[in-house]
């Protein structure tokens, strides 16, 4: 367990995963211990700047419906930026990781996305893999409106609408409390302060500052 894990974390947290990186000794590959990673395509093929090991720790923090990740950082952002943390990329003095890893969490590494559609298949779960496509258009549709493109605001409305509701019935049919608490504060959290029209008034406040 790396320093940024072992400060936020404890081990039993990660227990859930379908896939314990930090079950995997050091300076072994995760798709080595875990055969059944390995057997999969997406996950053998090669990449020359970026360690895939930190690539998998990666996807399992983000992706995984039991990682810890998913109930301490309910807002997709902020969960994208904790988990790559915790995969044991750094942040540098500029305040953004590297190029490459900012190019991850921006979904345009083809091939990390192949990996990570592989690997919410394995959990074989319709509705939770809905939730993570709906969470990774809302995250880029927010991008897009805070950039200053406004032609999506309803869509982000739409997608908005749809996100709380299929996360509401994940909920029903999960017994953690703590969980469940969680997971409507961060509703609410989407309703307060992410808004479409917040975000838009945001971006126009931006923009007009710009021109000026």
């Amino acid at each position: 367990m790396n320093d940024y894990l072992s400060t936020n974390f404890s081990d039993k947290e990660f227990e859930g995963l379908m896939f314990n990186p930090l079950k995997v000794p050091e300076g072994r590959n995760i798709i080595t211990e875990y055969k059944r990673l390995g057997k999969i395509s997406e996950f053998r093929q090669p990449f020359a700047s970026l360690d895939k090991n930190k690539i998998i720790r990666y996807i399992i923090f983000m992706y995984d419906k039991n990682s810890p990740f998913r109930v301490k950082f309910p807002d997709i952002l902020h969960r994208k930026v904790e988990a790559a943390r915790g995969a044991g990329w750094s942040i540098e003095k500029n305040g953004l990781f590297s190029d490459n890893v900012e190019r991850v969490l921006r979904g345009e590494n083809d091939s990390v996305n192949k990996m990570t559609v592989a690997y919410i298949r394995i959990h074989r779960n319709f509705k939770y893999s809905y939730l993570i496509g709906l969470e990774e258009s809302f995250y880029r549709l927010m991008l897009e409106i805070m950039g200053g493109d406004m032609k999506n605001v309803e869509k982000m409305r739409k997608l908005q609408e749809d996100l709380e509701q299929i996360t509401l019935e994940l909920t029903s049919d999960d017994f953690n409390p703590l969980l469940k608490g969680e997971l409507m504060r961060y509703i609410e959290q989407e309703r307060l302060n992410l808004r479409p029209e917040d975000i838009a008034r945001i971006a126009n406040k931006q923009q007009q500052e710009n021109e000026i």
